[in-house]
């Protein structure tokens, strides 16, 4: 399931949450309860720069691990 960025069109919280696109427009903002916008996202594949540049530690670190710390 991909994770999308969303900023909250009330307060301005910004958030990301793990959901298929099919429930995306579900989503409400976790902390006001409005509606949300989704944000473009960036992303990284394992093994590109940016995915070891970001990575902070893990035990994939250096090897692209691609996970959010």
């Amino acid at each position: 399931m991909p994770i999308f960025d969303f900023i909250c069109k009330q307060c301005g919280h910004k958030f990301d949450r793990m959901v298929s696109n099919a429930e995306k427009n579900k989503i409400r903002c976790p902390e006001c309860g409005a509606e949300v916008k989704q944000m473009l996202s960036s992303f990284s594949t394992a093994g590109s720069s940016s995915a070891r540049d970001n990575c902070q530690g893990c035990a994939a670190a250096g090897a692209g691990c691609g996970l959010r710390h």
